[in-house]
């Protein structure tokens, strides 16, 4: 089976791959790990931080990328509406 690293950010490269069927299952395993990181924040995820987590190959190649970013956007209100009844 091929041999798959997952790589957060710039963290150094793990020492020891997952051996999975395909890119599709590794796909999934990713998604599944990040949602659980993202999860753990608990909060704790600033605005203005980016995150990612990259599906890489046995000779370290990026397959694939998630990537989590957090924007402060300006305030949406338009002047002083009130709501119509």
């Amino acid at each position: 089976m091929p041999l798959y690293y997952f790589v957060v950010d710039a963290d150094p490269l793990p020492a020891d791959g997952i051996e999975l069927s395909d890119i599709r299952t590794a796909w999934e395993e990713a998604i599944r790990a990040a949602g659980e990181i993202v999860r753990d924040l608990d909060g704790s995820f600033e605005v203005g931080t980016e995150w990612s987590m990259q599906v890489r190959d046995a000779e370290h190649k990026p397959l694939r990328t998630i990537k989590v970013i957090t924007e402060k956007h300006a305030d949406q209100t338009i002047g002083n509406r009130q709501p119509s009844s």
